[in-house]
């Protein structure tokens, strides 16, 4: 495998595990986005979808379907920015809406993320 693919496995394994604990635990997890800074909260998660935007973008050509890892990276990277953009009494209202969930609603969105995990982790193999 090559070193691209094996960085798109891993953002892969890493959104499925990611996914997969918050549906096992949603109350946990809503439970610690109310326990952060709103603000704080919104900018790291831009900053980590940045940063997994311009990984996947930088990786796509060595997997077997670089579109589909362009256009996750793509997405990515553009949620990312907006995040970051976000002016605080939206960022504010954005993780307000996202500590009052329901279990099914992270459940549903957790769901979301273990497909794209998954998605990555097919296009590494492909």
């Amino acid at each position: 495998m090559s070193p691209g693919a094996q960085i798109v496995a891993a953002v892969g394994t890493l959104l499925v595990a990611g996914a997969l604990a918050g549906a096992v635990a949603p109350t946990h997890l809503a439970g610690f986005a109310r326990s952060l800074d709103a603000l704080r909260l919104v900018r790291a998660g831009g900053a980590i979808r940045i940063a997994i935007g311009v990984a996947l973008l930088g990786a796509a050509r060595d997997t077997g379907a670089p579109a589909l890892v362009v256009a996750i990276g793509a997405l990515a990277l553009a949620a990312g920015l907006v995040m970051l953009w976000l002016p605080r009494p939206r960022a504010e209202r954005l993780a307000r809406w996202a500590g009052a969930l329901t279990p099914l609603a992270v459940r549903g969105w957790c769901a979301l993320g273990a497909v794209v995990g998954a998605l990555l982790l097919y296009a590494a193999r492909s």
